[in-house]
């Protein structure tokens, strides 16, 4: 999945808020499937495969990053 994730903004932003890059590293370490800088960077992301990873992911990254929240996706799958 992971090898789908792209933001064009992302290497410039990242010079500018390497915390960014930080975050990332952090998810990543966290057990996310693939993480991502949402658009001009207001927010990074991680895809993990179900909900107790995620919550052992949050627990994990909150430390550092108070503000993250765990969150589920919903309605049906997209076909």
């Amino acid at each position: 999945m992971a090898q789908f994730f792209h933001n064009d903004f992302e290497p410039t932003v990242v010079r500018q808020h390497p915390q960014i890059a930080q975050a990332k590293g952090d998810l990543a370490a966290a057990g996310a499937l693939g993480v991502l800088m949402s658009g001009s960077g207001s927010a990074v992301f991680g895809i993990f495969p179900d909900a107790a990873p995620a919550s052992a992911g949050l627990r994990q990254v909150r430390p550092r990053w108070p503000r993250s929240y765990c969150c589920a996706s919903c309605g049906d799958p997209i076909e």
